[in-house]
């Protein structure tokens, strides 16, 4: 290995280095979907499948860093595009302990990179390669040996984000070039710029009484953002209503909870507007669970704990109405989910006897058996269309035994672009909103001689399951002064996400006839999801990101609710912008070698968002008085 020292340049002849990591000190890199992959300098990570990169460019990152930001971003961008035909693999490393995995992949989406992202907030592959400042980048051969390491160019002056525009060298792209080319680089070391990269501090002894401890610490944390899901009878794998079931898998609990990958939750809520229901630890609760854990899981004083509330319902029981809502529809019968075998999105129409117009001022929808239910939503049907669907009996009566399927039912449920949907409840896994209480002056109207449909999407758990799930209502006793509004819409059928392409990117948008107040978005997308923004466009041309969704994860869909409502003026439109990731690299990726298209099943691809609002009354009205004035 060759030694060698920053200053300055160093001109032809030298010979690529490498920097070996120790056995016992290797890098473990965290993805945005915050899975743990170990890193092996001779088989880097590579969104490229069988075929060996040529190359690979480390790119050393932070969100923080005005260098990254503000100079190197975009060269980043145009290098990673300008050489990925040429099989050269970029990889963005963010190092130190000071960014969350959250964190990383909203700065990879608001960046727009579309290489992959991965955190080493141990700062191991930092030392491993020698990396000392944050924009430094570290190019390696298809052997894993260094080639170059220094800044992408020399356009940053010490100390500064100004930026010199005469007589840059781009020293990366000149290495590179050389290297494709099988020659040795100029250039093989330049010292870096830009913010210097944080190593882990070793951690002081702490006494006993400094200790963290489950009690009353923890228990509390557990209790609040763990227990509704893992408790006997619920979702969740694993209990964790008692101390001892914490300590036996306190290790884990730590490592999913460091890396945000519990409670789920897609956004760290740093862009867009302010939401409210945010399942997710704080940073100051997720410090507390790891020091826990670092500390010995120790149980600290059971008298200090707090009362845990009993529970308003069992595991499918309602909670709505007290436990007793005013209407209960089920499924006639069990489905019975096969095994194996994928499923057509299935519909089940349910008769209904409800003569008059009702206002809902609560439902919830409850799966038969969550192992099988992906989601589940209840639409309605005027009961006078039952002719147009369903066969009838040898008695004359229509035949409700068996459900409706395929792509001709999917169209006419929800037209071209969603615009024909009437969704009045839903159920998904860990959404908040499958138990809907509605505020008093709001409610959703269901108009009189309507039936039920249930769309039900089941996938398979290995045994035949049956399934008989069930929605219940809470009617208002009077009309509300807003009737929400619940629409869908969607990109339609025609996008194609290549094969191994990890960023594929589709817009659509949505437009608002009327003043409105929108409450709340969902977006939705399959297993090969990646990232998601919704930005409002007002008619002035004004522009406003509402949500961002930086790690789209296709088990957990959530409904992004605003703090307050969203005021949207007439003629305004929401913009949507999603990628996928259909790499190797995507740990949720069935087939990176299938180009995939529109369709129902979780292999297959979908661009939809769900918006609720309603309304805005008031500012209708004004609307009405400003142009009657101006008459």
């Amino acid at each position: 290995m060759i030694r060698i020292h920053w200053q300055g340049w160093l001109i032809a002849g030298l010979l690529a280095f490498s920097l070996p990591a120790q056995a016992d000190d290797s890098a473990v890199l965290v993805d945005r979907w915050g899975l743990e992959h170990e890193w092996n300098a001779a088989r880097p990570l590579s969104i490229f499948g069988p075929q060996k990169p040529k190359a690979f460019v480390l790119a050393f990152l932070n969100a923080q860093c005005p260098l990254v930001n503000r100079i190197y971003a975009p060269i980043l961008k145009d290098m990673d595009r300008e050489f990925r035909g040429q099989q050269v693999q970029f990889l963005g490393i963010y190092s130190g302990p000071g960014t969350t995995r959250l964190e990383m992949a909203s700065h990879k989406l608001l960046q727009d990179f579309a290489f992959p992202v991965f955190l080493d907030d141990q700062s191991k592959l930092a030392k491993q390669y020698g990396a000392e400042r944050l924009s430094q980048v570290v190019l390696l051969d298809a052997e894993g040996r260094t080639v170059y390491s220094g800044p992408i160019d020399d356009s940053a002056w010490e100390g500064s984000t100004r930026r010199k525009t005469e007589g840059v060298t781009p020293l990366l792209s000149n290495a590179l070039t050389a290297l494709l080319a099988g020659k040795q680089p100029e250039v093989a070391k330049f010292r870096p710029r830009g913010c210097e990269i944080q190593f882990p501090q070793a951690k002081v002894a702490k006494s006993d009484s400094d200790k963290v401890k489950f009690y009353p610490y923890v228990d509390r944390i557990i209790r609040e953002r763990c227990a509704n899901c893992h408790a006997p009878g619920e979702i969740g794998p694993n209990s964790f209503v008692t101390y001892r079931d914490a300590a036996d898998l306190a290790s884990t609990i730590a490592r999913v909870v460091k890396y945000q990958r519990m409670p789920p939750y897609q956004t760290e809520g740093s862009y867009g507007r302010k939401l409210e229901h945010t399942p997710h630890m704080t940073a100051e609760e997720r410090d507390l669970v790891v020091a826990w854990v670092e500390d010995g899981a120790l149980e600290g004083d059971r008298k200090l704990a707090e009362a845990r509330p009993q529970t308003t319902a069992k595991p499918g029981q309602f909670s709505i109405g007290g436990g007793k809502p005013d209407l209960v529809i089920t499924m006639q019968k069990p489905f019975v989910v096969p095994a194996h075998k994928e499923l057509d999105y299935q519909f089940f129409w349910i008769p209904t006897e409800m003569q008059e117009a009702r206002w809902i001022k609560e439902v919830e929808v409850i799966p038969g058996d969550p192992r099988v239910v992906h989601h589940a939503q209840v639409h309605l049907k005027e009961r006078s269309a039952r002719g147009s669907y369903l066969p009838k009996l040898p008695n004359g009566q229509y035949d409700f035994s068996k459900p409706l399927s395929g792509a001709f039912i999917m169209s006419d449920f929800y037209g071209f672009s969603g615009e024909t949907a009437r969704r009045v409840a839903s159920f998904l896994p860990g959404n908040q909103y499958n138990v809907r209480k509605l505020p008093s002056e709001q409610g959703i109207y269901v108009p009189a001689g309507m039936d039920l449909v249930f769309e039900l999407h089941y996938t398979p758990c290995g045994q035949d399951v049956p399934d008989r799930s069930k929605v219940g209502f809470v009617w208002g006793d009077k009309a509300p002064a807003q009737a929400l509004r619940n629409d869908v819409f969607f990109k339609p059928k025609g996008f194609l996400v290549p094969a191994n392409d990890p960023h594929y990117e589709a817009k659509d948008e949505f437009y608002f006839k009327q003043n409105v107040q929108l409450l709340d978005v969902r977006p939705h997308l399959h297993l090969r999801g990646a990232d998601f923004r919704i930005v409002l466009e007002r008619p002035d041309g004004t522009e406003e990101m509402l949500v961002a969704v930086p790690a789209y994860d296709f088990n957990w869909q959530h409904t992004y609710v605003f703090a307050e409502p969203v005021i949207v003026p007439a003629g305004s439109s929401l913009k949507t912008i999603a990628h996928w990731d259909n790499s190797r690299l995507n740990p949720n990726n069935p087939d990176s070698t299938k180009e995939v298209s529109w369709g129902q099943q979780s292999g297959q691809e979908m661009d939809n968002v769900v918006v609720t609002y309603v309304i805005d009354d008031a500012a209708e009205k004004a609307s009405k008085l400003q142009k009657s004035a101006g008459k």
